[in-house]
C-alpha cells in the first residue's frame, strides 16, 4: 500500500517541481548539501517505487519523473551539465520567490502545501509560457517556408520563361525575316507603281 501512495504522490506532483517529487524543503537544506541528500533520498523512493519491484501500471511513469528530479538536483555546478543546473537554479529561484515568512520542517503543513501550490501555479504558467512561445517560433518558421517556397516558384519561372524565349529564338528570327521580306517586298512593289506612274505621265 505504501508502495501504490508514494506513486500516487509522485504522479500527482507537478513534473517540474523536483524538490516536491523527491519531498525535500529546499528552505531546510543548505544549497551546496542539495546534492548528498538528493542521493540519499532518490536512493530510498527507487527502491520502494522500482518497476521491477512493484505490480502497480503507474510506476514506471512515477520512476521516471523522479529519476529526473535526481538528474536534475544532483548537479552541482554548470560544468557538469549547464542545461540541467540552469534548471535547477530556476527552480531555486521560483521557491526563494515564494517563501513563506516562517519555515516550517512538517512537509505536510499548510504553509508548505501553500508554498508547493504556489511554485506548481508558476511553473504551469512558464509551461503556458513555452508553448506560446514554441507556436509563435513554429509560425514564423511555416511564413519564412512559404515565403522562400514563393521566391523558389518564381525564379524557377522565370528561368523557365528565360529557356523557352532561348528556346523560340530561332522561330523569332524566322518570323522577323519574314515580315522584313514582306515589307521589303511590298515597298518594290509601291516603287515599281510609282515608277510606272511617271512614265505614263512621261
Amino acid at each position: 500500500m505504501t508502495k501504490d501512495k508514494e506513486i500516487d504522490r509522485i504522479l500527482a506532483a507537478n513534473a517540474a517541481d523536483y524538490f516536491d517529487l523527491l519531498t525535500i524543503n529546499p528552505f531546510l537544506v543548505d544549497e551546496t548539501e542539495i546534492p548528498q541528500v538528493v542521493k540519499n533520498i532518490y536512493r530510498k523512493k527507487a527502491r520502494l517505487i522500482h518497476p521491477d519491484k512493484s505490480v502497480n501500471p503507474q510506476a514506471s511513469n512515477a520512476f521516471d519523473k523522479l529519476k529526473k528530479a535526481e538528474q536534475v538536483l544532483s548537479v552541482a555546478d554548470e560544468n557538469d551539465d549547464k542545461v540541467l543546473f540552469e534548471e535547477k537554479q530556476r527552480l531555486l529561484a521560483i521557491y526563494k520567490d515564494v517563501k513563506p515568512a516562517a519555515v516550517e520542517s512538517d512537509w505536510n503543513n499548510v504553509s508548505n502545501r501553500e508554498t508547493r501550490r504556489k511554485v506548481s501555479e508558476i511553473l504551469k504558467q512558464e509551461l503556458k509560457d513555452q508553448e506560446i512561445e514554441r507556436l509563435y517560433q513554429q509560425r514564423e518558421e511555416v511564413q519564412k517556408n512559404q515565403e522562400l517556397d514563393t521566391l523558389k516558384k518564381k525564379h524557377m519561372l522565370k528561368k523557365k520563361l528565360e529557356a523557352k524565349w532561348e528556346d523560340d529564338r530561332d522561330a523569332r528570327v524566322q518570323n522577323w525575316r519574314s515580315y522584313t521580306s514582306k515589307i521589303e517586298k511590298k515597298q518594290e512593289k509601291q516603287k515599281k507603281k510609282r515608277l510606272g506612274k511617271k512614265n505614263i505621265l512621261a
